[in-house]
Order: C-alpha cells, then sequence, then structure tokens
C-alpha cells in the first residue's frame, strides 16, 4: 500500500516578489468575502447536493442521513435543465456576431455569410467539446448563486476542455467596476498532477520528488485577475501558488483569454458572490428538512409506541415484543399500556405544503397544475411562460453578460489561437465583430401569447370568420414559428403556401370552413380570391 508523505511546510514570502505578496493579498480578500457566506452555501450543498464535497475537504460529502426531504434536491436539479435549456441549449445557436461598426444594407448583406460560418465554427467545437455535460453540473451551483466554468486548450488535437468549478473550491473578488476581476481555485493536487497539469511549473523549491510507491499531495492555488491598469485592451494575469511559492505564471490578453468564467444569479455591490434560489429559500429548506424530521419521530412513536408495565418480577419485554411471543407475567399483575402520542399532523400537512410551494416558485418551478378533467386552455402554457420570463427578467440580464458572451468568447479565442476560426472580411479589410444574445425563448413567449390573444379576442368577438379576414395568416404563422424556435424549413414559402390554399379552396368553402363559402364575406387576407 503506497504511504501519504506530508508537504514540508512552505518558505513565507519572499520580500523582493511584489507578484507574490499581489495574489497573497488577493486571495486573503477573496477568502473574507466567502467566509461571509460560507456558513450558507454549506447548507445549500448539504441538503440540495449533499453527494458533494464540502469546504476544506478532498472526498466526497456524506451527510445524506442528515437529510429528510430530497424536495429541494429534484426543484434544483429541474431547476438546473431549466437554464440549461433556456440559456445555452445543445441544439441551437444561442448567441450571434455582429460588426462592431455601422454598414449599410448591401455591405452587411455581404456580411452575413462569413458570420454565419464563423458562427458555425464556434458551435460546432462547442458540441465536439464536453462543453454541455460541463455546464449541467456548473447550473448546479446557480441555486446557491455562483458557478465557474474553466475552459482550456491543453491539446490542440484533440477538443476543448471544460471543467466546472464547485463553490466549495472558488475564490472570487469584486473589481472596481462590480463585475468579478479575480477567480482561483483552491485544491489539493498529487504531485504527479501538478506535473501533467503546468509542466513547465518550477517544482524545485518544494523539495525533491517523491519515489515512486509514494504519494504527495500539494495545497495548490490557481487563478488569473484584471490587471485594470492595462488599457485599450483586457489583459489577465495568471499564477499558480503552491506552498507559498509561485511556481508558474504567465499573462493573457484579449477578449476571451481568461479561462474562468464566473456567473451568478443576482448581484449585491458589497460581495463578489451571488446569492440564487436555493440560497434565498435556505429557511424553507431547512424547515422542511426539520419537520420531516420530527414527522418520522412521531411515526415511529405511533408505530411502535413506547409502552409501560408494572414489574412483577415475571415479565421482561424490555428489550421489545415481537408477534407471535409469548409473554409470562404473574397473576394479579397490569397489563402493558402503550403511551400513545396526542399530537396532531394535519396542520403540518398543510405546512409542508406551503414550504413546498415557496421553493418551487423560487427556482421557477411552480408548472401550473391541471385539476380535474377539464382540458388546457390553447395558451394556458405559453401564459406560464410569459409569467415566468418576467420573473427572470433581472436574473436572465446577469448570465447574458457573464456567462453566454464570455464563454462565446472564450472558444472563439481558442479557435483563433488555432488558426480555426473564419475571419470576416469585407473587400479584404479584417472586420470587428461582437457576440450579440437573442431575445431569449423564454421571453419570446410573451409575444406568442400577446399574438394569440390578439386572434382569440378577434374570434370571441366578431367570430372566427372576422379573425381571418383581418389577420394576414402567412405573416402569422411565420412569426409564431420563429417565436417558438421553430425550424423555418418546416414552413414552407408564401408561394406554396398559396398554391395549396387554391388546392383546397373548393373543399373548404364547399363544407362552410371558410367565409368565401357565403358571398357577403370577402376571402381573408392573403388567400387567394
Amino acid at each position: 500500500m503506497a504511504s501519504v508523505t506530508p508537504l514540508r511546510p512552505g518558505k513565507p514570502p519572499e520580500a523582493d516578489d511584489p507578484l507574490l505578496k499581489d495574489v497573497t493579498a488577493r486571495l486573503q480578500r477573496a477568502r473574507d468575502d466567502r467566509n461571509r457566506h460560507q456558513g450558507r452555501i454549506a447548507d445549500c450543498y448539504k441538503y440540495a447536493m449533499p453527494w458533494r464535497h464540502g469546504f476544506n475537504q478532498d472526498q466526497p460529502g456524506n451527510q445524506f442521513d442528515e437529510v429528510f426531504d430530497e424536495t429541494i434536491g429534484t426543484v434544483l436539479e429541474d431547476f438546473s435543465a431549466d437554464m440549461l435549456n433556456t440559456f445555452t441549449p445543445q441544439k441551437d445557436n444561442w448567441l450571434s456576431e455582429q460588426p462592431v461598426a455601422t454598414f449599410d444594407k448591401a455591405e452587411l448583406k455581404e456580411l452575413k455569410e462569413p458570420l454565419a460560418r464563423r458562427q458555425a465554427v464556434v458551435f460546432s467545437e462547442m458540441a465536439r467539446s464536453n462543453l454541455y455535460q460541463s455546464m449541467q453540473e456548473a447550473y448546479l451551483d446557480l441555486g446557491p448563486g455562483t458557478m465557474c466554468l474553466l475552459i482550456q486548450d491543453f491539446d490542440a488535437a484533440k477538443p476543448i476542455h471544460c471543467e466546472a468549478i464547485p463553490a466549495t473550491d472558488l475564490l472570487i473578488t469584486r473589481g472596481p467596476f462590480g463585475f468579478v476581476d479575480g477567480v482561483f481555485r483552491e485544491k489539493k493536487y498529487l504531485w504527479d498532477d501538478v506535473k501533467v497539469l503546468w509542466p513547465d511549473a518550477d517544482l524545485s523549491e518544494l523539495g525533491s520528488e517523491p519515489q515512486k510507491g509514494t504519494v504527495l499531495t500539494l495545497d495548490v492555488v490557481d487563478g488569473c485577475w484584471r490587471l485594470w491598469g492595462e488599457k485599450g485592451d483586457e489583459v489577465y494575469q495568471y499564477a499558480v501558488v503552491c506552498q507559498n511559492k509561485i511556481i508558474w505564471k504567465k499573462q493573457w490578453k484579449g477578449a476571451g483569454s481568461c479561462p474562468f468564467i464566473v456567473a451568478r444569479w443576482s448581484r449585491d455591490s458589497t460581495t463578489a458572490w451571488g446569492v440564487g434560489p436555493t440560497y434565498r429559500t435556505l429557511p424553507a429548506i431547512k424547515t422542511l428538512n426539520h419537520v420531516r424530521y420530527v414527522d418520522l419521530k412521531n411515526y415511529d412513536k405511533h408505530v411502535d409506541p413506547p409502552t409501560s408495565y408494572e414489574d412483577d418480577g415475571v415479565a421482561n419485554i424490555d428489550n421489545g415484543v415481537n408477534p407471535g411471543d409469548w409473554i409470562p407475567r404473574a397473576p394479579g399483575s397490569e397489563a402493558p399500556e402503550p403511551i400513545e402520542s396526542k399530537s396532531k399532523f394535519d396542520v403540518a400537512v398543510f405546512e409542508r405544503d406551503e414550504l413546498r410551494s415557496a421553493i418551487r416558485r423560487a427556482h421557477y418551478q411552480d408548472k401550473p397544475e391541471q385539476l380535474g378533467k377539464t382540458p388546457p386552455t390553447a395558451t394556458q402554457w405559453a401564459d406560464e411562460r410569459a409569467e415566468r420570463a418576467r420573473r427572470m427578467g433581472t436574473p436572465a440580464t446577469n448570465l447574458v453578460e457573464e456567462w453566454q458572451v464570455p464563454i462565446y468568447r472564450r472558444f472563439a479565442h481558442l479557435l483563433e489561437q488555432r488558426g480555426k476560426l473564419p475571419k470576416v472580411q469585407l473587400k479584404g479589410v479584417d472586420i470587428a465583430v461582437q457576440p450579440v444574445s437573442p431575445l431569449l425563448r423564454a421571453q419570446d413567449q410573451e409575444e406568442v401569447v400577446r399574438n394569440d390573444k390578439l386572434a382569440e379576442l378577434i374570434a370571441a368577438r366578431f367570430g372566427p370568420q372576422m379573425a381571418m379576414v383581418a389577420l394576414d395568416v402567412i405573416p402569422y404563422v411565420k412569426r409564431q414559428a420563429e417565436k417558438l424556435g421553430v425550424d423555418p424549413k418546416l414552413i414552407r414559402d408564401e408561394a406554396k403556401i398559396k398554391d395549396a390554399i387554391e388546392q383546397l379552396m373548393p373543399i373548404l368553402k364547399a363544407t362552410g370552413f371558410l367565409p368565401g363559402s357565403t358571398p357577403d364575406v370577402a376571402v381573408p387576407q392573403g388567400l387567394p380570391q
């Protein structure tokens, strides 16, 4: 069995090493900020993700025996899946690019194809990498409030590598403009792992290399921070610190050069950490867990109640009674008498339902319930999606700025370094481009609802014939399909739609389905007369 050798204490910071002083001060500031939230984030992990390792741990947690209600775990998984499909769906291009400068229509038309080709290359590399698998893990940390993703290019012959950094390994600092300007990862590594991750690192100051068969662990903190003094471009300083020594350092320049991407659910001006729905509903989560624990204690008393009996020197049921047991007792002694609990659970049932409802609503999982046998209305689910989009307004803005755009820029930056990112040129001149987030699909539902309500109101007030007269059918279908995210290839072009309607028109008129079947009503706009 391999032995574990502790590493000797590191040397104190060198007096003439300003970089080490700088990173040490930043790490202390990051730890002070994290300590304000550490207890609550630990509770979020305990009740929602008990399988994960906690702070200052290098092994998975074992807190399942302290969790008695699984509501928040299920709700957080659904929340994570919704965020993934809303902001970064795997099968949709959730970001586009446009020129930084202003161009006329003809020039924009000429740039359309190069922009589409560049966008296709970026999203193709995202699909080839493990980005979406890593984001599934990262979005779970969005419940407590702050998620982090590390995107690196270890080997140009292999896909870009992504790794989710849990909040328990994360240290962040808030910059002068409110952005997260410093991101660090604090973790234990094996000596051999350090050599693989940072092959150019100087490990000579850490002592001799361990002998074969010896396991040596190192406490490593690596991360980068923005150098605000550098004007004109984004410049980041990266450093790897082990045992109070900087074993590797590097500067990166340009948008997307920082490998760490941090996004927060909601922000506060006094801290770098975000506050998410799991963080905010922690009182309800802990209360619900305690209520379930108390329920189980009372259920035990009802199923196997404590019993009182007169000690007659013969009967002995101290170890309990099994079915079919014969218990002798002295003549004239009192029979054992159960001590029944007088507590009632009917009030607690309503309290549990209210707590679960509050937790689901905070995580946008309060989907409408279809009661009875009445079928849902045509816009019931669209109404609910629109309402969720309105409630998600502020967090959605944060995720666009801190998540969607930086991830896209990071992949574009790495592909450009590989020489695989197509250039956008106009008349032989390179055109600067910037990512732009389209309207979120969840927010598009509001327009779908408005359009449908207009059609319903016209049909209800003046009849279905007038609705078809007032609305231009073909543009209506195309607009609704666009906002619902339907592939435009599924919608026929205008000429084919008109030809199909013209072929069906005699049948529709004969059945009285269209208003054209009566001479006093005109055929709807856009349809053949």
